[in-house]
Formats: structure tokens, C-alpha cells, sequence
């Protein structure tokens, strides 16, 4: 599939797209401060050849994640970091813009529809809490079942964030296993960030303690030199 997507006229998944299938839409790119001619799709070239579900199974859930790739399969031991002479960087962006630009539709079509799958949960409000994964019929029955089990445990702001106070974006058509597979990476996680607050708890309650004890001593000490200071009077 991404061997198709560089191509400047994609032929789609039965190899029988040509370049009539496409149009030619010119318009000016300001990130690269010039008028371009960029392919699109028609809709006998939608999704450039390839059904949606094709393109979300790709894995990717970013550019950044289209640039790993990018450079592990192509530039492994080229000069990426920068530009300049020598440098692989001009060639690892173009591509890594051209892949992303094309399959983030798809991507997000898939998304959006929320099929069955692999949900990850998070509380609705902005910067929510990670709640692990289930795996749902749909979209809707994966926020209907995690609001359920999680909304006692949900911030103020999660609860009283504007629409669902839950929140499911699917990661994933793959089965059960899968989301247990993402949950045990999910468990080691949250043990280590429990583990974390505890000894955070231990440390903040030795220096309470530390502190009050420091607190009874100068006030027992003022006392006496206070009752010294009278008796001597």
C-alpha cells in the first residue's frame, strides 16, 4: 500500500487506476512559500484506489508515526536530523507529507464511524485521564460501557466537561486480545505511576512530620526561655 501512495497516480488496491481517474487541483503551499500542483481523488479514485479500513490498518496514528517508518525502511543510516549536504532530510519529509496527506482521510473516516474494535478510554475533558482499553461492538457502546464502570472515578472537570464526560477513540479492528494486550502495557503503567504517588505520599508525610516535630521543639524551647527569662526577673 505505501509503495502505491508514493506514486504520483496511485492504482488503488485492484491496480487499475491511471491518471484519468485523477485531478490536478493547483493552489500556494505556505509552509513551502510556492504554488503547487497537488492529485486528488474523484470519486472513481476515492481513498486513491484503497478502501478506508486498508489505510486505518496501516497502524498509523500520526505524522510522526509515518516518519519512523519512513526512516527505518529507507533512510536507516542516512543524514535525517538535518538539511544540508549529505542530507536525507528534504527526501524523508517529502515523503513521510505525501503518505500522511493521503491516508489521514481515511484514517479519520474510520475513526469517525467508530466501528467494531479496540477503544481506548479517557475522561472527556481536555488532557483526560487514560483509562485502558475495551473492546466494543461500536462507538457508542464502548462510551456507553466505560461511563458506566469509570464515571465515580471521573475528575470534576471530566464530569462537567461539555458532551460525554467519557470519551472512546478507536485504536484498532482488532479482537480482544488486542485490548488485553494494550491493557497489560496499561497495568505495568498505572502500577508504576501508583508506586510513584505512594513513595511521593511517604516522602511529603516524613517531611510533615519532620516539620512538626521541629515546630513542638522551638515552640517548647521559646516557652522555657521565656519562663527562665520571667523567673530570673
Amino acid at each position: 500500500i505505501i509503495d502505491d501512495l508514493l506514486l504520483r497516480y496511485p492504482k488503488g488496491r485492484l491496480k487499475k487506476l491511471t491518471k484519468n481517474d485523477y485531478q490536478i487541483q493547483e493552489k500556494y503551499d505556505y509552509d513551502r512559500d510556492t504554488h503547487v500542483k497537488n492529485v486528488i481523488c474523484t470519486n472513481r479514485s476515492e481513498y486513491w484506489g484503497w478502501r478506508k479500513e486498508d489505510l486505518f490498518d496501516l497502524g498509523f496514528k500520526r505524522s510522526g508515526d509515518v516518519e519512523e517508518y519512513v526512516k527505518d525502511r529507507w533512510f536507516k543510516n542516512e543524514i535525517t536530523h538535518r538539511g544540508g549536504y549529505g542530507s536525507k532530510r528534504a527526501t524523508l519529509t517529502r515523503r513521510t507529507r505525501r503518505i500522511w496527506e493521503r491516508i489521514q482521510p481515511g484514517i479519520r473516516a474510520v475513526v469517525n464511524e467508530g466501528g467494531q474494535g479496540v477503544y481506548s478510554i479517557k475522561g472527556g475533558g481536555y488532557g483526560g485521564e487514560s483509562f485502558g482499553h475495551i473492546f466494543a461492538e461500536s462507538k457508542a457502546k464502548a462510551e456507553s460501557i466505560a461511563s458506566v464502570m469509570f464515571f465515580h472515578v471521573l475528575t470534576k472537570h471530566d464530569q462537567e466537561c461539555e458532551g460525554s464526560p467519557i470519551k472512546a477513540a478507536l485504536i484498532s479492528r482488532g479482537d480482544i486480545d488486542l485490548a488485553m494486550e494494550q491493557n497489560s502495557r496499561y497495568f505495568k503503567d498505572m502500577t508504576r505511576s501508583i508506586k510513584n504517588d505512594a513513595d511521593r505520599i511517604a516522602n511529603l508525610q516524613a517531611r510533615i512530620n519532620r516539620k512538626t516535630e521541629q515546630l513542638t521543639i522551638m515552640k517548647d524551647l521559646q516557652a522555657e526561655l521565656v519562663s527562665s527569662a520571667l523567673s530570673k526577673g
